[in-house]
């Protein structure tokens, strides 16, 4: 998957979230938690950031405060 990623594109803009945030609200029911605690979205952010600096694609994290 991450190789078709930085294959088909050469600019990766990520927003800068965290399921640890998510899991960690009371509200949050038990299938979300299990599914963030299931996603390892920090170990996919940085294979994604590695293969990017190998391949030379620009990778960048963005804080999606006030965006739609």
């Amino acid at each position: 998957m991450l190789n078709d990623i930085t294959k088909r594109f050469d600019y990766i803009v990520l927003g800068n979230f965290s399921t640890k945030n998510m899991v960690e609200t009371d509200s949050t029911n038990k299938m979300n938690k299990r599914i963030g605690n299931a996603l390892k979205l920090y170990q996919f952010k940085q294979k994604l950031k590695y293969k990017c600096l190998i391949k030379g694609r620009k990778y960048k994290v963005i804080d999606e405060y006030i965006t739609t």
